[in-house]
């Protein structure tokens, strides 16, 4: 006899509930976990981030930072609310990693925007440990390197903080972030040697605030229609070729580009729709500045991205026929745009360098100072950008020369490579005794087919210096046949003075009155000849 058991209502009506709990389980389970994870970046550029107030690790043996992400700076990466599962960092120089791989890093959402002082932490009350250990594997100089989380972090939307505590014993590393200029007070920086601080329990007074931060990505939720990623930019002189890597959903993408810093609001300066993978960029400017921005266009209800995070790029050096430079737009301890400089060396501490400086201008403030240091046996070159054969004849060159030292030699030459010392031809004229006052110089530039014009250090003693300001290369003035500059005084006595000058010409004005009179008011001389003997 076969055995039957009957169900209960009960019984039957517990299944029907069970199975709708499944129901909804797989339900939230989609809505939760149903979100694209994708990689939001958090800023770009050539910019690093290294020394006492580097981020996220300093060159001290232990450092304690943190760093705001805006809301507005990860939504444009294309992340939405929802799970952090990683981040990344990207060294441009690893160094000794022996020296910052053993990190702590937390993370918080936060309603702080900047840090107002340099006791303005997010609590640590409010911070969540992601991350702690040892980075595995070794990074790489110039590759992402990437940190899993212990537990994913639960991103609610708003602005983030990224707080990272190096605990690795040791300084000298020589390791430099890829970093982005943020807004003002957004990083802040506590770093100690010898002693370290436990952050839950310290009350922490920064060494530094900055807008310097470390460029992150995030691994995280990330919008169903996405800005496309690895957007590169390859500079002409008054363009570029755009590419990047389009989401499977593009449909096209828009480009605009914008002046430096413009932010992506402003009027674009280039824009333009491209096809799914790359586009051409026209119409800049040379040497110049700028911003790009990308977003997708996407099919079906995906809608349209966010701009891209902003890229930089420099548009190329082109072939100029006249210069006029005065270094003064040019930021102390780096070069002009499309200017060279050989020699010196900023590891070694007896080398000297070139740059431009903030002082011992003649036209204010700035100047280019050419210092070689406890090394005057190397070569210690400033180089023009790139001409036309330097005008084939038809140009002068005049500048400003000075020193602060004694026996110090200038010489001016021509170069046709701009890497090589060795293509440097001294002018006839062109090797200069300096004084300590500015001095005007006229160099008439010879026919030939080098494309660049050179000041070389003479390098008769060490410790000498160089101060060069106001270089043109120009047409000759209209009076051709006269170097303006290059006028002298000898045979001087209490009545009379030669007066002499270059010149191809037979016939002359000239005025001279009193030291500092103004010219139209001085005593006129007209149709005099050159080497004219000027008599009281």
């Amino acid at each position: 006899m076969n055995e039957i058991t009957f169900q209960s209502k009960l019984t039957r009506s517990m299944r029907f509930f069970k199975y709708g709990i499944y129901c909804l389980v797989f339900l939230v389970g989609h809505l939760t976990f149903g979100q694209a994870v994708g990689t939001i970046q958090i800023g770009s550029g050539s910019n690093t981030s290294s020394g006492g107030t580097g981020i996220p690790v300093t060159n001290f043996d232990y450092s304690y930072s943190q760093q705001i992400v805006s809301s507005s700076e990860y939504a444009a990466g294309g992340g939405i609310a929802g799970n952090i599962t990683k981040l990344r960092y990207k060294p441009a120089a690893v160094g000794d990693v022996l020296v910052w791989n053993d990190l702590k890093i937390y993370i918080a959402n936060t309603t702080k925007t900047e840090f107002t002082s340099d006791s303005d932490w997010v609590s640590f009350s409010d911070l969540t440990l992601v991350f702690n250990g040892v980075i595995s594997p070794t990074p790489v100089d110039g590759q992402w390197f990437e940190i899993t989380f212990i537990t994913p972090f639960a991103y609610t939307g708003g602005n983030l903080v990224v707080a990272v505590h190096e605990n690795a014993m040791g300084w000298q590393g020589g390791h430099e972030f890829s970093s982005y200029v943020s807004t003002s007070n957004t990083g802040i920086v506590w770093r100690q040697d010898t002693d370290n601080i436990d952050p839950a329990t310290a009350t922490i007074v920064a060494n530094g605030r900055t807008s310097n931060l470390a460029q992150i990505q995030f691994v995280g939720a990330v919008a169903p229609c996405l800005a496309p990623a690895n957007i590169q930019i390859v500079p002409t002189a008054n363009g570029g070729t755009v590419s990047w890597a389009s989401n499977s959903n593009a449909v096209d993408h828009e480009w605009i580009v914008v002046a430096n810093n413009a932010g992506v609001g402003a009027t674009p300066v280039a824009s333009g729709i491209g096809a799914i993978s790359s586009a051409i960029v026209t119409g800049l400017n040379a040497a110049t500045q700028y911003d790009l921005y990308v977003k997708t266009n996407c099919s079906g209800t995906d809608g349209v991205s966010l701009w891209s995070i902003k890229i930089d790029f420099v548009t190329n050096c082109d072939v100029t026929p006249l210069i006029n430079e005065n270094f003064d737009s040019t930021q102390p301890s780096l070069l002009p745009f499309c200017w060279t400089f050989i020699g010196g060396d900023p590891m070694d501490f007896f080398s000297g360098h070139g740059w431009v400086v903030d002082y011992n201008g003649v036209s204010e403030p700035n100047s280019f100072e050419i210092f070689n240091g406890l090394d005057n046996l190397s070569d210690y070159i400033l180089i023009s950008p790139e001409t036309n054969n330097l005008g084939n004849g038809t140009k002068q060159l005049r500048f400003f020369a000075g020193t602060g030292e004694t026996n110090v030699e200038l010489i001016v030459g021509t170069m046709s490579d701009p890497t090589q010392v060795s293509t440097f031809t001294p002018l006839p004229g062109g090797v200069i005794q300096l004084t300590n006052q500015y001095v005007e110089y006229v160099v008439t530039l010879p026919a030939g087919t080098d494309d660049y014009f050179a000041f070389k250090h003479g390098n008769l003693d060490s410790f000498q210096d160089i101060y060069i300001d106001d270089v043109v290369m120009m047409d000759p003035p209209v009076c051709n046949g006269v170097d303006f500059g290059t006028g002298t005084a000898t045979e001087i006595t209490n009545v009379q003075a030669k007066l002499s000058w270059v010149s191809t010409a037979a016939n002359f004005d000239i005025e001279y009155g009193e030291v500092d009179f103004v010219q139209g008011s001085g005593t006129l001389l007209t149709n005099v000849a050159n080497n004219y003997v000027l008599s009281n």
